[in-house]
């Protein structure tokens, strides 16, 4: 009896509920989200340092021990309610703070999550790519060829080598090698190799010039860009046929003017000039001179008809099949212009146009580096032909007493000279109040 009973209430109760549902409007149920409903989202970011929070990324290559900031956005805010939110590193826990600084020290690819659990038990996560890897090293000092040597066979193939290494262990490293004609030995050096390698090794097969200086250089680069702190470079001579030297002579000068001629002589031990050449826009040129046989010599550098750069001397003695780089000639200067009345005197006679004697023998001098005054007055107007400097002054018809005119100059090496000239009366007193 009482399980009919209870049959018949759940009947009952089911057409309850049914009808109840019949007459409720499916629209009345459904939740319509305002239109203004903000969504929860954040974001994970790296910066070197805050000056740099403008330059925040999401990937980043650093060096062991290097000290990152991590910084996180929660939007729209970080008062928003939430469970929880941490930082993992590779899978484990790193951090329970929004923003720290930390320092990181294991090599490798690592994957830094910020994660949020907002107050509905939602996990958000945001990621930052980070490496860590030490720059690449390479040995600067022990290599072949050896630097500066000799008698390298020109025809024969020739082999770099070097020492190079990944601190890591873990990355591949780029290694660029140049071998080129050497910077300053050449107008213009060519460049023979210029390429990237995989091992710290090349041998070059196509030959060399004789009797010439080669240099070449090795730097490093790993795989996340990490370049080595130094680079390497060497040098090495060719050899020429045998009983054939050369040598290799730079030659400077003090002046501004790279067109002076810079004459050079080399004159054996009997006194017999082997080698003479005069070469103009020749500053800080070097001077190939081969091939030699064994001997003594002496190389003498000048400034061709320029009296003021006294003429420099160098004696070496060379054999052994060698090149010869002797020690850097500067030729100087140190005489400045000279400033005087046509006469060689100190008093000029009165004119509307004054004329000064200003010689150099180091050049010619520039205008722009000439200074007149007349008493305390500027005076702009004047011209420098050849050795005579005119100066025009034509407002001193009524001076009746000497005036001082200074002159300054500078030649083209940067000597200065100054001079105090007397301009002769133009008139006498008595005239000046006759008028």
């Amino acid at each position: 009896m009482i399980k009919r009973f209870a049959i018949l209430l759940y009947v009952v109760s089911a057409l309850f509920f049914a009808t109840l549902c019949g007459c409720t409007s499916a629209d009345d149920v459904v939740f319509n989200e305002p239109e203004n409903t903000d969504y929860v989202r954040i974001q994970a970011f790296v910066a070197h340092t805050m000056d740099s929070i403008s330059t925040m990324a999401k990937a980043d290559t650093v060096k062991p021990g290097d000290s990152l900031i991590f910084l996180s956005t929660v939007f729209p805010s970080k008062s928003i309610r939430s469970q929880d939110y941490f930082w993992t590193i590779d899978g484990n826990a790193f951090s329970y703070e929004y923003n720290f600084r930390r320092a990181l020290y294991q090599p490798g690819r690592h994957q830094i999550n910020f994660v949020f659990v907002d107050f509905f038990g939602d996990t958000l996560k945001d990621t930052v790519h980070l490496y860590i890897a030490s720059s690449p090293i390479l040995d600067s000092t022990t290599f072949i060829p050896a630097r500066g040597m000799q008698n390298v066979q020109p025809s024969d193939f020739v082999r770099f080598a070097w020492n190079a290494r990944d601190p890591d262990n873990m990355w591949e490293i780029a290694h660029r090698f140049q071998l080129r004609e050497a910077k300053g030995y050449y107008e213009h050096p060519k460049i023979l190799v210029d390429t990237i390698l995989k091992e710290a090794n090349f041998t070059y097969y196509k030959g060399l010039d004789p009797l010439s200086h080669y240099e070449w250089e090795v730097s490093l680069q790993n795989e996340l860009g990490q370049v080595s702190e130094n680079s390497l470079c060497g040098n090495f001579n060719t050899q020429g046929v045998d009983g054939e030297n050369a040598v290799f002579a730079f030659i400077s000068h003090t002046s501004t003017d790279n067109e002076l001629p810079v004459h050079v002589v080399l004159k054996n031990v009997a006194n017999e000039i082997v080698y003479e050449e005069i070469r103009s826009n020749a500053k800080n040129q070097s001077y190939a001179i081969k091939p030699l046989v064994d001997g003594k010599y002496k190389l003498t550098a000048s400034i061709k008809d320029q009296y003021d750069f006294p003429s420099v001397t160098k004696e070496f003695s060379i054999s052994g099949n060698t090149i010869l780089t002797l020690d850097s000639i500067l030729l100087k200067d140190t005489t400045p212009p000279r400033i005087s009345a046509l006469d060689g005197s100190d008093t000029v006679a009165f004119a509307d146009t004054l004329k000064i004697l200003l010689t150099d023998k180091g050049g010619k001098i520039v205008d722009t580096r000439i200074k007149i005054q007349l008493e305390a007055q500027s005076i702009p107007d004047f011209t420098l032909s050849n050795d005579t400097l005119l100066v025009y002054i034509p407002e001193l018809k009524t001076s009746w007493t000497y005036k001082i005119l200074t002159i300054s100059a500078y030649d083209q090496s940067g000597n200065k000279n100054q001079k105090n000239l007397y301009i002769t009366p133009a008139t006498t007193l008595p005239e000046v109040f006759g008028e």
